[in-house]
């Protein structure tokens, strides 16, 4: 080895190093290539020298499509064998990583090494897959980031939206369903005296209805383009990548259930040695005097750096495409922390045997040979069982049978846990699409477990409330059914008895000169209005609270077969003096009056007045913004529907084990659970396939215990089943319907009322930004005649279509199937 020429090239890098070389080595250490320490601090001065350039919206959208239309998605989605020579580097679960291989001759030009594909199958929902790739929020964009790549991952910013501007109408149906924003990420060095490194780049966004998948190309942002994520300076030691490139395509197979999911990325090598070719330009305009006195040096110089800077961008894509092969894990993750889990208490009775074999949990049996090897060993761990409690269903299980996983909670955090393999196969089996869906604002504003949360300023619950009572009573005559029912609720409402001495009097219709009534009828109107909106009448925000909503307080026993069966119903502990309860309050007899199991042909019963519960109903819908309201009892077997807004459910009798409200009876506080689809304990229920439903709410009643103290109390169930996905779709051509916008003020204080009185603001500073309207919807597919939907309306019209289909024997529609 030329011991000079390795000298010498020390002293270069320590020249590069210290950044300011004596006066005696300058004519000596000066060279027109710039070395592997110094490359990147020469990239970094010259885009601070050159001029920042910026682009218009309508100029990034153009160019973010050309480069999408570039792509060929057709080649991606035939996987690796159709684009020529790859090399197979690992296989993770059902993924592929490749790289291109090269083996062109010296005579043939060399093909882009600078290439990976990575290509699998994913059991999962498109919204999830989006979900990650998608994410249009800083802290989303991190967290996702974070999961795929680990500690590899330092930090990333989502700079910002680029709306479209112009009128969407004139678009073309190729460009439907796309989102384009600005993004960066800052990855580790890939090797221990490397730079950190920064991809700062654009995200298009295209979703495909023809494929049912989408599209996403991320470019490189030219060096000249500002950013304000963009780190630079000598200090930095970051090195950009520029000329990184990648595509995702993501589809539903055709005739299998799943997802393909293909990754390829690669760097654009015209690019990049662009750049390098003014960076070395400019370092020889600077030393060209200097050249000629070490001609070694600079033939091996520039070499080495290149193949160094070769080696770190083959790692860096390599690392990105591993990070994809980490798709099933993170979605598996955040399905994990949908779930709500069990917290039983220490004294709580545990289970003798494993729930998912049957093998006893016993202490093992020490025989004289276990004995020996203990005492030899010095250890009594082998003769211990490693039982742990399960994460979900709270029960013990043994050490074959449960496995170690990760849960992502709704504020963001992975937490290790541990789930047995029947909760999950339950957990594999659900429905997560509705989950995912939206915008990172609308999944913010759902994330996490039902919680009580301050009313909107804008929305008055009392208002609502005070009109519905007040024109049920002016629509109504005085004396009839509807007319004493209204009035039976306002004393309700005032804590009155009805039971005085003139209430017989006061509504009997045969008497046409009614007796004075204790209070005017608007009055009493009134008076509601003023207890309901004095904030010292209402409770706090923390007494407020819900039954097992953040966790369960008792075990459950999910089938083996998701997929066949439905998990058992839990019992409470006081189920016996339940029972006694309402059959000595007559809730027995009304449930059988109203909802019998077997229905009655021939025997004609007297059917009780029910009118004030239906108008509960009503009133429940209206305040709640619901879309039906039920009362139910709850009996050993069954459930009862009594009264209803809805026909359909009215009068059936639903086996115990098919129903929300079962749950409802495990704590005395009002019970709530949402996306039923997406829940183990709900997902295979009848209601749930037939209608998906949107939330559940029950508020418990309570009837005193036969011999019980007074103050003891149990439950039987009021229920308030909420919106559907049916007014998603529109009631005509099925497509999905979308959002009114309308302007607001962002800036002064919203609207407000100081006893009737409407405070004046000045219109002159107001400054209005959009917000969607949720009350109207729009359908905007040419061949639909219908324009706009009122939403409870179109949903009223889906579920009357949904019972159609199913009474006379054609299953469920179409549109509402699920995959």
């Amino acid at each position: 080895m030329n011991l000079s020429w390795v000298r010498d090239m020390l002293k270069e890098a320590r020249q590069g190093w210290s950044g300011s070389p004596s006066s005696d080595d300058s004519t000596i250490m000066s060279s027109p290539t710039p070395t592997i320490s110094t490359q990147s601090d020469d990239d970094n001065q010259q885009e601070v020298v050159r001029p920042t350039a910026s682009l218009s919206d309508q100029e990034m959208l153009d160019r973010a499509r050309a480069a999408h239309d570039n792509e060929d998605f057709r080649a991606m989605s035939a996987g690796p064998e159709a684009n020529g020579p790859w090399k197979r580097v690992e296989a993770a679960d059902r993924f592929v990583v490749f790289r291109r291989e090269v083996k062109a001759s010296n005579n043939e030009k060399r093909p882009n090494e600078l290439e990976v594909m990575c290509a699998g199958r994913l059991d999962a929902s498109l919204e999830e897959v989006a979900s990650i790739l998608r994410s249009s929020s800083e802290g989303e964009h991190n967290a996702a980031m974070a999961a795929l790549y680990a500690k590899d991952f330092i930090f990333g910013s989502y700079e910002r939206d680029v709306r479209y501007p112009g009128d969407n109408q004139n678009e073309t149906d190729d460009h439907n369903h796309e989102e384009l924003s600005v993004k960066t990420q800052s990855f580790a060095r890939t090797a221990m005296f490397a730079n950190n490194e920064q991809w700062c780049y654009f995200d298009y966004f295209q979703r495909k209805k023809e494929r049912d998948g989408f599209t996403i190309s991320m470019r490189a942002l030219p060096p000249t383009e500002s950013t304000p994520g963009r780190i630079l300076g000598q200090n930095a030691r970051v090195d950009q990548l520029h000329g990184l490139n990648t595509s995702y395509l993501v589809d539903k197979l055709p005739n299998r259930k799943g997802l393909r999911v293909v990754f390829h990325a690669w760097f654009d090598l015209e690019e990049s040695t662009d750049k390098r070719k003014n960076s070395r330009r400019r370092s020889h305009e600077t030393t060209s005097s200097n050249t000629s006195s070490s001609p070694n040096l600079r033939r091996h110089s520039f070499p080495h750096g290149d193949n160094s800077k070769h080696k770190a961008h083959l790692r860096r894509l390599l690392a990105m495409a591993h990070g994809v092969t980490k798709f099933p894990e993170l979605i598996r993750c955040r399905r994990f922390g949908v779930q709500i889990p069990a917290r039983i208490c220490p004294n709580h009775a545990t289970n003798a045997r494993c729930p998912c074999c049957t093998h006893s949990l016993a202490t093992v049996k020490l025989s004289l040979a276990m004995a020996a090897s203990a005492i030899a060993n010095r250890s009594l761990a082998h003769l211990k069982v490693d039982t742990r409690r399960c994460y979900l269903c709270g029960y013990l299980v043994c050490v074959d049978c449960w496995t170690a996983e990760q849960m992502e909670s709704f504020a963001g955090r992975v937490a290790a846990i541990t789930v047995c393999t029947r909760c999950h196969v339950n957990v594999e089996a659900c429905e997560y699409s509705e989950v995912f869906a939206g915008t990172a604002e609308e999944r913010e504003k759902h994330r996490g477990p039902p919680r009580v949360i301050e009313d909107a300023n804008d929305t008055s619950t009392v208002l609502l409330l005070v009109d519905f009572l007040s024109t049920s009573l002016l629509n109504t005559s005085s004396g009839s059914v509807e007319h004493a029912a209204a009035m039976a609720v306002i004393r309700v409402l005032l804590r009155q008895d009805s039971d005085d001495e003139d209430s017989d009097e006061e509504y009997d219709d045969n008497n046409e000169c009614e007796q004075a009534p204790r209070f005017k009828e608007m009055e009493a109107v009134e008076k509601i209005r003023e207890i309901l909106s004095d904030e010292h009448q209402l409770p706090s925000l923390e007494a407020c609270k819900l039954g097992n909503a953040e966790h369960r307080n008792y075990l459950l026993d999910l089938p083996d077969d998701p997929n066949v069966d439905v998990p058992r119903s839990p019992i409470p502990s006081n189920e016996a003096e339940r029972i006694a309860s309402i059959k000595s309050a007559g809730l027995l007899e009304l449930a059988d009056i109203f909802a019998p199991e077997i229905p009655r042909t021939d025997v004609k019963v007297n059917v009780p007045d029910v009118h004030d519960l239906e108008l509960l109903c009503q009133l429940a819908v209206k305040t709640l913004g619901c879309a039906y309201a039920f009362v139910t009892i709850m009996t050993t077997k069954h459930e009862h529907i009594v009264v209803g807004t809805h026909p359909g459910f009215v009068g059936a009798a639903v086996p115990r084990a098919q129903t929300t409200c079962q749950h409802a009876l495990m704590s005395p506080y009002p019970f709530m659970a949402v996306h039923h689809e997406a829940d183990v304990r709900f997902h295979k229920h009848g209601a749930t396939s037939a209608v998906p439903t949107r939330f559940y709410a029950g508020f418990p009643l309570t009837v005193p215990i036969v011999g019980g103290k007074p103050e003891d109390d149990e439950m039987t169930v009021v229920v308030f089943l909420g919106e559907f996905r049916t007014s998603k779709l529109c009631s005509q051509c099925h497509q999905t319907l979308s959002a009114v916008r309308y302007s607001v003020d962002t800036k002064l204080p919203k609207r407000k009322k100081c006893k009737g009185v409407v405070l004046v603001r000045n219109r002159a500073e107001v400054e209005f930004e959009d917000k969607k309207c949720h009350a109207v919807l729009p359908c905007d597919h040419e061949n639909c005649e219908t324009r706009y939907w009122d939403r409870d309306v179109n949903a009223a019209i889906n579920m009357v279509e949904l019972l159609k289909s199913e009474v006379l024997g054609r299953g469920r529609m179409e549109p509402f199937r699920r995959s």
